[in-house]
Order: structure tokens, then sequence, then C-alpha cells
């Protein structure tokens, strides 16, 4: 079953749009599956370490 049948709307749509449109969501999604890692404390070393390299330097900002 072709997408435009379950979607009559998509029709209309230019394709190129289509494609923003879902790797938008598609970050979106990635964005939320970080936050959630994150508060489950299952992210990787580097990407605590990382997070914590920004966090200090934007205290560093915020105190300028």
């Amino acid at each position: 079953m072709p997408l435009f049948s379950l979607l009559p709307g998509l029709r209309s749509l230019d394709l190129d749009l289509l494609l923003v449109m879902m790797i938008l969501v598609l970050l979106l999604l990635m964005d939320q599956l970080l936050k959630l890692l994150l508060l489950l404390g299952k992210l990787p070393l580097h990407l605590q370490n990382l997070r914590m390299d920004l966090e200090l330097d934007l205290d560093k900002v915020g105190t300028l």
C-alpha cells in the first residue's frame, strides 16, 4: 500500500519539502533520545565529558 494512498494530503506536497520535514523529525527524535539517555545516566562517557565541558564553557560566558 503506497504512502500517498494512506495520506492523500501528501500528494500535493513537494517531495523536497517532505524530505526536509522527515529529516527535522528524525533530528528531533534523536535529541529526545539523547535527553532520555542523559536522564537515565546511560550516556557514553565521552558524550558526558563533552556535555560537562560545554556546561563549564557556558558558565564562564555567563560570568563575563
